[in-house]
């Protein structure tokens, strides 16, 4: 059965869409990739690329930036007239447009000032506790378009419980992300002999990712042979680069950005370990972690923080990951030792989360 009211034609009004990457440009362009045709459409901050017509069925209309590093919550106005007149092409049927976060429903509530919208959103879980920052004004607002949604979709059991402050959250729909199983899944795990234990920790680098407690654990295992790898880029590089050299760990940590898809396909297929060090903090939380998935797809042994989202992805009777006390060193090191210590633990973890995995989170 279909999350989605009935309808003949879709549209996705969105910020966060490739070429731009995160988690949730790819949480909405898997969404768009496998239920989307060809009559429906997505709006979106451009360029675009070659992929606009090779990974996707439907047609992508981009909103271009003047001047190019415009921030992209200015371009809600002009996403917002492009809606209005894809709604005014002839067409029969019923047209449901879903808004890719909350920021961008103010491009369809604008929209729906000039022609009436049956409209959705999706939800995540650091856009609905900024509120606790700013003014109330923010707060109203966000109820005020959430209210107005025809139904509004969250990812975890702790975002639903952040719309409590905005509306019944029982009149929710969950839409949890899922992925593609790469055809090639095969990953034998490096037997203890092996010189280097290879860890490796994907995601951006802000501090409610919990990199900075990563290097630290990794400056507490002196005596474990292993090297870790942090993709991604952020604000945090320099503050990372700069804990790194502090700690004498140029040679046990890397630090890689701007990684396309094969090769960080490749790093996750060369490592024994994946760390996700996620924090609940007061403004920030994580949505859900679409990285776990890939890295449970690989048949990676996952260690991961007692965050809310990882909590809710390995919410199973059989073990699936090792759990640490977020934002504890002390912790994540311990974790790191037992499962380099033990492949026998690591194998039966990573049997377990490639059959929840398949149960659970793939298309």
């Amino acid at each position: 059965m279909s999350p989605f009211p009935p309808c003949n034609r879709k549209i996705l009004v969105t910020l966060d869409f490739p070429p731009s990457r995160g988690g949730i440009q790819r949480y909405l362009d898997d969404i768009v990739r496998h239920t989307f045709t060809e009559y429906d459409l997505v709006i979106a901050p451009g360029p675009g690329d070659a992929a606009d017509t090779t990974r996707h069925t439907c047609r992508i209309v981009r909103v271009p930036a003047f001047p190019r590093y415009i921030p992209d919550k200015l371009l809600l106005l002009p996403m917002a007239i492009r809606l209005f007149l894809e709604l005014q092409r002839k067409g029969g049927g019923q047209t449901v447009v879903f808004a890719g976060n909350i920021f961008a429903a103010l491009a369809v509530r604008l929209c729906a000032l000039l022609t009436p919208v049956t409209w959705c959103c999706f939800t995540y879980g650091t856009e609905l506790m900024i509120t606790r920052q700013t003014s109330r004004l923010r707060t109203l607002l966000w109820r005020h378009l959430l209210k107005r949604a025809e139904h509004v979709y969250y990812l975890t059991a702790a975002t639903r419980e952040l719309l409590r402050t905005y509306l019944d959250p029982s009149t929710c729909i969950q839409m949890v992300p899922r992925i593609e199983i790469p055809a090639f899944t095969i990953h034998t795990l490096r037997s203890p002999d092996r010189q280097t234990l290879q860890i490796l920790s994907v995601g951006r680098l802000v501090p409610h990712k919990g990199h900075a407690t990563l290097v630290d654990a990794v400056a507490l295992l002196d005596n474990v042979n292993l090297h870790c790898t942090i993709a991604g880029d952020g604000p945090d590089r320099l503050q990372l680069r700069q804990q790194i050299v502090r700690l004498d760990l140029k040679n046990k940590v890397t630090l890689y950005n701007d990684c396309d898809d094969e090769q960080l396909d490749h790093l996750y297929r060369s490592s024994d370990l994946f760390i996700f060090s996620s924090i609940d903090t007061l403004d920030a939380r994580e949505g859900f972690g679409i990285v776990l998935l890939e890295a449970m797809a690989r048949h990676c042994a996952i260690i991961t923080s007692d965050c809310h989202a990882a909590k809710d992805i390995f919410s199973t009777e059989k073990p699936c990951a090792q759990f640490f006390w977020a934002a504890d060193a002390q912790s994540l090191a311990h974790a790191i030792r037992t499962l380099a210590d033990n492949q026998s633990l690591r194998t039966e973890l990573v049997r377990n989360a490639f059959t929840l995995l398949r149960e659970r989170y793939v298309w």
